[in-house]
């Protein structure tokens, strides 16, 4: 009988530490998936930092390029802002100089109109002359009018120097956005 309990105290032992064997190695295995899951999402964790880091760059390279291409820009303005510039005064000098000749040229009209009525005897000749000083003022005026056409398009190059500096500033604003995103 004593050998009987033995058995199945042996038994029972054995039962037992087998049970604690499959318990631990079920646990074991369970710690083994959760450090499996863990080690999957520390390597997409990396990737991402990866492409983040990538991105990163990107963008940092593409601000570099637009602080560039805003300098660059401003160059142009300040360039195209001289040129318009030195442009207009050499078109109101001109204009300027056209408008006395035309003065002078209306007055000279005027002195041969009073010398036309004064001496009637000279009629046809003075007539001549006056015809003659007409046509001249015809091709001032024509002149003035291409002039006064040339002073428009000054004036759309100013307007497109207006709409270069807003884009610069629309180009400043998106570059604040990002630092403070950045910072943020």
């Amino acid at each position: 009988m004593a050998s009987k309990n033995a058995l199945k105290l042996d038994s029972e032992h054995v039962k037992k530490i087998r049970e604690d064997y499959e318990r631990k190695l079920n646990e074991m295995r369970a710690e083994f998936k959760k450090l499996q899951s863990v080690e999957r999402e520390h390597r997409k964790m990396q990737a991402r930092q990866a492409m983040e880091q990538q991105q990163l760059l990107k963008l940092r390279s593409e601000l570099a390029d637009m602080k560039k291409l805003k300098v660059e820009l401003m160059q142009k303005i300040k360039e195209e802002a001289k040129k318009a510039k030195a442009s207009e005064l050499a078109h109101s000098k001109k204009v300027a100089g056209l408008e006395k000749e035309t003065r002078k040229k209306d007055s000279l009209i005027k002195q041969l109109e009073n010398k036309d009525r004064q001496r009637e005897m000279f009629l046809k000749r003075t007539t001549e002359e006056i015809t003659r000083l007409r046509q001249q003022n015809r091709q001032v005026v024509s002149f003035f009018a291409s002039i006064r056409n040339d002073a428009g398009s000054v004036l759309i190059k100013s307007q497109s120097i207006v709409d270069a500096k807003r884009e610069l500033t629309l180009i400043e604003c998106m570059e604040n956005l990002k630092l403070r995103e950045e910072k943020g």
